[in-house]
């Protein structure tokens, strides 16, 4: 075998050759990977946002489902804040009637009754009107009794609200007071 001798300019070509190689497969490497790794990324993400998105519909639904029964109720409450305006009367009546036996109150009247002079019509929500209902009590009352009577109409449902009232000791010893008769605004549909 015969020995060759590399010349400077063969060399150089060769090794001009060789790094020319060594870029291109370097670039191309480095395509391919940067390929790769956004495939595996995108593929990564799909499957954990499928698997995220599946338990957060799971857990929006949830939610949706509290909040439309918390509505709900709150809808059913809203209904019967009013009373039908045919049949008002006979409802405040009885209502009234029961908190006066809790209580302790004789009603000695309650009838329907005009619009007070005194009050502002304030617009309410459409459909909503205001009635009114005059309440005499037999005198003398109880002043717990009357206060305990007041916070049941005021906290009732269907809603009513006392406009006023005028109230007087009565003569005699002890905690009775003298009430005048009073109305009270029924709100009805």
């Amino acid at each position: 075998m015969k020995k060759t001798q590399l010349k400077p300019t063969s060399l150089r070509t060769m090794m001009l050759t060789v790094l020319f190689l060594i870029i291109v497969i370097l670039i191309g490497g480095f395509y391919f990977v940067q390929s790769w790794l956004n495939d595996l990324a995108i593929s990564s993400n799909t499957s954990n946002s499928s698997q995220t998105t599946s338990a957060t519909d799971s857990q929006t639904i949830k939610q949706l489902e509290s909040d439309i029964s918390n509505q709900k109720v709150a809808n059913d409450k809203a209904i019967g804040m009013t009373v039908s305006k045919q049949n008002y009367l006979s409802n405040i009546q009885q209502d009234l009637n029961k908190y006066a036996s809790d209580t302790g109150v004789t009603i000695s009247e309650s009838k329907a009754s005009d619009i007070p002079a005194t009050t502002t019509n304030m617009p309410l929500i459409n459909g909503v009107q205001s009635n009114y209902v005059s309440v005499a009590l037999k005198n003398p009352t109880p002043y717990a009794d009357l206060i305990k009577f007041i916070k049941a109409i005021e906290t009732n449902i269907p809603k009513m609200k006392l406009m006023s009232i005028n109230i007087s000791r009565a003569g005699d010893s002890g905690d009775n007071v003298n009430v005048e008769p009073f109305i009270i605004e029924v709100y009805t549909k």
